[in-house]
């Protein structure tokens, strides 16, 4: 303990503000007398940082002694070595340009420097070197850079020594964040357990009192009993306590703490000032005042001291997209907290987007039961490496809030002093509405979905149908009544206008509003809503930055302005004359990568969003300063505020992981002046919110935090301790119990008596053998799910379930607890399994490298279940983690989210998988249940591939009814469970509805790609080909006519040209031509990529139409299994005749065919009647 308080104490009183002077030369150190030196890089305050032996060195801040300092002994004819006080001495992997630098554990000729001047300054080259190299902090002044050998004209290059010694200490010494405006230290203590109470006026304050009181007595055992008068001073009744109260001459969140001996005195401006000050008086107590246990070994007590502070900026917030991934009450309030703790007093709740509606709105139910839940969800993401993994399982159904508890979410962030701010993003980012209620589209014809992938979407609000407008007002009228904050965000970004340009309704409302066209659609609903909820609800509108470009100064609303567009768009905002909020995405985007990848830890538990150049890092987040980019319009400045976006950051652990510890760095940035931060001071405060953090259980990011220094016993009852918590002895992959005892009876051992050699050596070798022991194999007969636990985070399918689905295998991140997931594991006489899916009775078949994994009824591979043992740095060992291996590779997973045979078998990588047994099929069966009832829900008979309605029919009567009450009656055994599964089965082998029979020769349809879901096939009349475009609404080049003809095969008829789709020849990479009569055979499919949809083949080929938009322009012939060699046909509202025959008054009630001619003598079928579609 004493070693850890005294690096504490060190960490604080430590601050680069060396007194040697640059390019002063070394003191060599003899054994008489060793001088230690960090080695400064003069352009930034990093030193050279060794690491264990064989790793390579980094720049980093001058915070552990043992790897920082340096002695220099030698002399200039041989050269001079390097020594840390670690005993390891550095050393250089070459003699070229980009070799690094390292640690040895002895010295080499490679250990051997020159330090020449170069320019008046200091440099390291090798010795004897006669070429133009030295050290050099590689990629730039950075945290955790390496070192390596670079040119001495690079500033990179130029280091000093500076003594231990002359290292001042002109930092703050106190371990808080944000840092306080102003500090004055007395001498002495307060011990916190001579309190006798605490005193608070007022209701609102005695409920901070209150919970203070709490969380001291649950942590330290302290009572402070609520007193009724005011402490006496000195050494009255009553004193020492600790007074709040109010003091209206200081601002809303600014406050006074006074630490002295008779007592803690606390003024705030108001009820924020106040909260703030007792959060700071936390921070100066033992971290574990944030915990739920007592803790009676620290020493609690407090600095004499007075502080006065205040923010520099009255906005300090944080966004989280709860759209693209939902997170739960608690998990919203666990981030509020810790966001209290800094001083945050701004949460921007990003409610609603294209990918889900997650607010309850009593007049449209159907936002929340259709709009809430989308059929697949992106879960891993990097554009540049060209991974996009989608999980294929429903996500959503539940994932809302309503409204009683959005507003106790509320109540909970104002006892925290933050306001929330709603954000409802119209009129573009309004998919999942659309889905819920087409109606409030531009063409409500149209089938939507809600939104899967990221990106833009063309799909937008009408904002010329009034009804719609109502909407947004009901659905704002909740919003107001649930948020009593000062502002509403209403969105405004990324807002396509190509469905506005040809939608009459839309064209009408620019003409009847004096608009100048359809840029301006938008500003007028921000000034059309934003005057109402003025006038209606006293509240201001936030928007986004693109709102800058068609605004009108003759506008009444002023919206507060989100620039995020680049860290420059603040000044064309203030500039304008708008209230702005800071928030570029440089740097303030925390869903970017927080290091380089070089640096990014294996089992990050989140990929940034961007790829790998895109990295916001702590230090970039601190060192911006965005009063200096308003400089003259500093008033318009509201504050600051991070992002976090969340398409593919999937779960909290993945969210509390990109914003800790930035949204520390962002506190101070937004709370205290530029001329008051440095961040090297920050980073040295930052290291003690270590274990604040670990308190609150906070997954967050450590590449900030010094990795602390483990002394041999500690590391040895550490990693046993860590073998035992991970442990389930008897599982499938774990040691048996015997050797569980083992490991815990040499580690209980060696706890009783650390300075027992024997007994750390005995400890040792328990833990190398409990790593090398016999795991627990596979049984027959038993069911298994096989769980993935590759961790590393650009193939994190960790936790993804393996799954049957027709003769393929994939995964899922989210467990269905459907019977695809389940398996036997079939001993084999000569050794090995037979792995044997529960469903469909198929059995497991690896082919070559990289090959897809199958299914098949005869054939079958044999799999030996291994212990996976490759190490992956820093991991040697992983408890129950398994290879299933055969001749030709090892069972592994793609980023398509097939099972594959692969060749990734190290620790976190895709070859490595979990085996769970399987024992509770109640719980089993009612997933089964859940997922048919889903089914029916989602199903629409007499769609292209959807189940018939007798299909349906049989999946109710015959497996949800009968099944339902089975589980109801509880312990369902596993042969009834797989009855159902065996009728569950039976039913997904029923015929479904075939191409031709969902196709219609009555419509005319959109036919777009299946894979480029951007992608439509559009007729162009002048080249006489089918093109690949993008859609544009209302053109009748992408329209369609399906012609049945009598074999079975269709013609393609285009409604702009009207000339067919035909090929001259059926060879791959013909293209697709506009022109004669032609006849196609159509396929409903399952793809290389997994990716179900129609193919439009040659007849008796192989071939069909496929598009590639990052090559082609157009559609050509290629292989119909190809991932894009699939097409949706998208049925428009329009009939393919007219849409209103011209009917003469005198002629009403007559009849009329849907190609307008009129019929005397009507049969069965589709007609026009008075305007009216009317089937006989």
């Amino acid at each position: 303990m004493k070693r850890n308080l005294y690096l504490f104490f060190f960490l604080m009183l430590v601050f680069f503000a060396p007194q040697a002077v640059a390019g002063t030369f070394p003191t060599i150190s003899t054994s008489s007398k060793t001088v230690w030196y960090y080695l400064r890089f003069t352009k930034g305050d990093y030193v050279l940082t060794g690491s264990s032996v064989g790793q390579p060195c980094v720049a980093s801040f001058a915070a552990r002694r043992e790897y920082q300092l340096w002695k220099v002994e030698g002399n200039n004819a041989q050269g001079y070595t390097l020594t840390n006080q670690l005993g390891q001495t550095l050393t250089y992997a070459g003699k070229s340009s980009g070799s690094e630098l390292y640690c040895a554990n002895s010295a080499s000729n490679n250990s051997r420097f020159d330090i020449p001047t170069f320019q008046g300054e200091l440099t390291l080259k090798p010795h004897g070197e006669t070429g133009n190299l030295c050290v050099n902090v590689w990629g730039g002044m950075g945290l955790g850079n390496p070192i390596k050998f670079y040119s001495p004209g690079d500033a990179n290059s130029v280091v000093a020594f500076v003594e231990e010694k002359n290292l001042n200490s002109t930092s703050a010494t106190l371990p808080l964040i944000p840092y306080p405006a102003s500090v004055v230290k007395g001498d002495g203590t307060l011990a916190v357990n001579t309190l006798k109470g605490i005193v608070a006026t007022g209701d609102s304050l005695k409920m901070l009192a209150q919970t203070f009181a709490d969380d001291l007595q649950r942590t330290s055992g302290v009572a402070l009993p609520n007193l009724d008068q005011q402490p006496t001073t000195g050494a009255g009744q009553n004193s020492p306590a600790i007074t709040l109260a109010i003091n209206s001459a200081l601002g809303q969140e600014a406050y006074r703490l006074t630490i002295k001996a008779d007592g803690v005195q606390i003024e705030g401006g108001a009820y924020g000032g106040v909260f703030y000050a007792l959060q700071t008086l936390r921070q100066l107590l033992p971290r574990s005042i944030y915990g739920k246990t007592l803790d009676n070994k620290s020493a609690w007590t407090l600095p004499y001291l007075t502080i006065q502070d205040a923010p520099q900026l009255g906005y300090r917030g944080f966004q989280l997209d709860v759209s693209r991934h939902f997170f739960t009450k608690e998990e919203v309030k666990k981030l509020l907290d810790v966001a209290s703790v800094y001083k945050l007093n701004r949460f921007h709740w990003h409610l609603t987007d294209d990918q889900g509606w997650r607010i309850e709105i009593p007049e449209y139910p159907r936002l929340t039961t259709v709009g809430a839940v989308r059929n697949r969800s992106l879960t891993l993401n990097d554009p540049t490496k060209g991974v996009d993994f989608f999980d294929d399982t429903e996500y959503g159904r539940g994932c809302f809030y309503t409204l009683a508890e959005l507003r106790e979410i509320v109540d909970y962030a104002r006892a925290r002093n933050i306001e929330i701010v709603p954000e409802i993003d119209m009129p573009g980012h309004m998919v999942a509405a659309v889905a819920a209620y087409p109606w409030l589209s531009c063409d409500s014809t149209k089938h939507y979905t809600v939104r899967a992938e990221k990106g833009i979407s063309t799909d937008v609000l009408n904002v010329g149908d009034d009804r719609v407008i109502d909407f947004l007002k009901c659905v704002l009228g909740h919003v107001v009544d649930v948020f009593p904050g000062r502002y509403i965000h209403i969105g405004g970004d990324e807002c396509p206008t190509t469905v506005w340009r040809t939608n009459k309704q839309c064209q009408d409302r620019i003409k009847n509003e004096g608009l100048s066209g359809v840029e301006e659609l938008q500003p007028w609903l921000v000034e059309t809503l934003g005057t109402w909820l003025k006038t209606e609800h006293g509240r201001e509108v936030v928007v986004w930055d693109e709102l800058l470009n068609h605004w009108k100064n003759s506008y009444t609303v002023k919206p507060v302005v989100m620039a995020y567009s680049s860290p420059e768009r603040i000044k064309a905002s203030v500039a304008k004359g708008f209230t702005s909020i800071f928030t570029p995405s440089f740097p303030l985007y925390f869903d970017l990568l927080q290091v380089s990848p070089a640096q990014t830890e294996i089992d990050a538990p989140y990929i940034g969003g961007y790829g790998d150049g895109a990295v916001n890092s702590v230090d970039r987040v601190y060192n911006v300063n965005p009063v200096a980019m308003v400089s003259g319009k500093e008033k318009l400045l509201l504050g600051a505020q991070a992002c976090l976006w969340t398409e593919s950051c999937n779960n909290n652990a993945a969210a509390e992981y990109q914003l800790y510890p930035r949204l520390l760095a962002l506190s101070e940035m937004s709370w205290l002046p530029q001329a008051k931060r440095r961040f090297t001071d920050f980073y040295l405060r930052l290291q003690t919110h270590a274990s604040l953090l670990d308190t609150l259980k906070i997954t967050y990011a450590k590449h900030f935090f010094e990795t602390p220094r483990q002394t041999a016993a500690e590391k040895a009852l550490t990693e046993a301790d860590t073998l035992l918590a991970q442990s389930h002895p008897g599982a499938v992959g774990y040691p048996a119990q015997t050797d569980y005892n083992l490991l815990q009876a040499a580690a209980n051992a060696f706890r009783a008596d650390t300075a027992n050699v024997a007994k750390l050596t005995a400890l040792t070798q328990q833990i190398a053998n409990y790593k090398k022991a016999d795991v627990k194999l596979p049984e027959a007969g038993k069911v298994y799910q096989l769980v993935s636990a590759s961790t590393y985070y650009r193939k994190r399918f960790a936790g993804s379930t393996l799954y049957a689905v027709g003769n393929n295998l994939k995964i899922h991140y989210t467990p269905q607890t459907e019977p695809e997931e389940l398996f036997l594991f079939q001993p084999q006489q000569r050794g090995g399994y037979v792995l044997r899916s529960v469903f469909n009775g198929k059995k497991l078949q690896l082919a070559n490298v990289d090959a897809k994994a199958a299914l098949n009824d005869k054939d079958s591979t044999i799999v030996f279940v291994r212990k996976a043992m490759t190490a992956t740095a820093p991991y040697d060992y992983q408890a129950g983690v398994l290879n299933l291996r055969s001749n030709k590779g090892v069972l592994s997973v793609n980023v398509a989210g097939f099972a594959t045979t692969g060749t990734d078998s190290a620790l976190c990588y895709p070859g490595c998988w979990r085996i769970v047994e399987v024992t509770d099929f109640t719980a089993q069966l009612q997933g089964l249940v859940n997922k048919a009832n889903r089914i029916l829900s989602n199903s629409r008979p007499g769609e292209v591939g959807e189940p018939t309605a007798a299909a349906l029919d049989f999946l109710r009567s015959s497996v949800v009814e009968p099944a339902t009450t089975d589980v109801a009656a509880g312990s369902v055994s596993r042969e009834t469970f797989q009855r159902y599964t065996d009728l569950y089965e039976q039913f997904s082998k029923m015929e479904r509805t075939s191409v031709l029979d969902g196709l219609s020769s009555d419509y005319y349809y959109y036919i777009q790609n299946g894979y480029f879901t951007a992608q439509y096939a559009a007729g162009d009349a002048v080249a006489k080909e089918v093109k690949s475009k993008t859609l544009v609404e209302n053109d009748d080049s992408y329209l369609w006519l399906v012609e049945k003809q009598a074999n079975g095969a269709v013609r393609l008829r285009n409604k702009l040209t009207n000339t067919y789709a035909y090929v001259p020849s059926s060879a791959v990479d013909q293209s697709v031509k506009l022109g004669q009569a032609y006849s196609w055979d159509l396929k409903l499919v399952t793809t290389d990529q997994g990716n179900e949809a129609i193919a439009i083949v040659v007849p008796n080929a192989q071939n069909g139409w496929y598009t590639n938009a990052n090559t082609w322009k157009y559609v050509l012939l290629k292989p119909y299994t190809w991932g894009a060699s699939v097409w949706n046909f998208v049925r428009k509202g329009k009939t393919t005749g007219i849409e209103t025959p011209a009917v003469q008054t005198e002629k009403e009630n007559e009849t009329y065919d849907l190609q307008g001619r009129r019929v005397l003598t009507p049969t069965s079928g589709v007609y026009i009647i008075n305007g009216e579609k009317v089937v006989k």
